[in-house]
């Protein structure tokens, strides 16, 4: 096994988030180490004998060659911190996952982009905006990022898609299946046009309506302008922790009325 796969064999292990495999890689200075290690020396360093416990059961069932075949059936990359071919717009960057999975072309995320998120629930008026504003940033080049799903993010990837554009999709669940379903053409096509159809920290992780958005997510650690679109009232809390988390980044909401400016110009600059 090479170190990128005892790191990806690493991360596989759900508690072992970034934070904690940076602290470990810091500390043991090898991935391979880490795998090896004893149960008594990952007890010394501070982490809880229960979680010791379940990732010494976990190493030992885990089977490295059949983990990858898996992920080449499913036509899933994977890229770790530790290769060239990792972002170099991630590296060094807090919070930033210390493996990627992947459909499409991965410098997709190399590329001038713009994030654009909102509800799930949008109203016309959010509809109008998304697709102007990403047809429009899209049109002069720019990479429209969003989560793939229902709603708001469905229409900021359709109108790059539709204006020749390059769109990236970040998924807050894992790469072996899309969600919502009804979005399985619309990743294809996000393929087909040299983008990046979904982008993952796990590879097998069910959608879970609790998990943070996955624009805001990946705007957390991605130092990308992050726009808003139209969202309802009980989204403030998510939209609050979004505020907080992009210190030092452009992040710009869609106001109430931009709607009628549409009707007088065509182009914003």
């Amino acid at each position: 096994m090479t170190e990128s796969q005892f790191l990806t064999a690493i991360y596989a292990f759900n508690y072992f988030g970034p934070a904690r495999v940076k602290l470990l890689l810091s500390y043991f200075k090898k991935a391979k180490i880490i795998w090896k290690c004893s149960k008594e020396e990952l007890t010394e360093i501070g982490l809880p004998e229960e979680k010791v416990f379940a990732f010494d059961v976990f190493r030992k069932n885990f089977d490295i060659e059949k983990y990858f075949k898996r992920l080449s059936d499913l036509k899933i990359g994977v890229v770790t911190v530790l290769d060239k071919d990792y972002p170099r717009s991630l590296k060094g960057l807090d919070g930033a996952p210390s493996v990627l999975y992947y459909k499409g072309t991965l410098n997709s995320l190399e590329a001038n982009s713009v994030a654009i998120v909102g509800s799930r629930q949008m109203t016309s008026y959010g509809r109008e905006v998304t697709e102007r504003f990403s047809g429009e940033l899209a049109s002069f080049g720019v990479t429209i990022i969003s989560g793939l799903a229902r709603g708001v993010d469905t229409f900021a990837h359709r109108a790059c898609l539709a204006a020749g554009g390059r769109t990236v999709a970040v998924l807050g669940n894992g790469l072996d299946s899309i969600y919502p379903p009804e979005n399985v053409g619309l990743a294809q096509a996000i393929i087909k046009a040299k983008g990046l159809s979904s982008v993952s920290i796990r590879w097998a992780i069910l959608p879970f309506p609790k998990i943070l958005p996955q624009g805001i997510e990946l705007s957390r650690v991605y130092p990308l302008p992050l726009l808003l679109s139209k969202v309802l009232k009980k989204a403030a809390l998510s939209l609050q922790r979004l505020m907080r988390l992009n210190k030092g980044k452009r992040c710009l909401r869609f106001p109430v009325k931009l709607h009628l400016l549409f009707r007088k110009h065509r182009y914003f600059y």
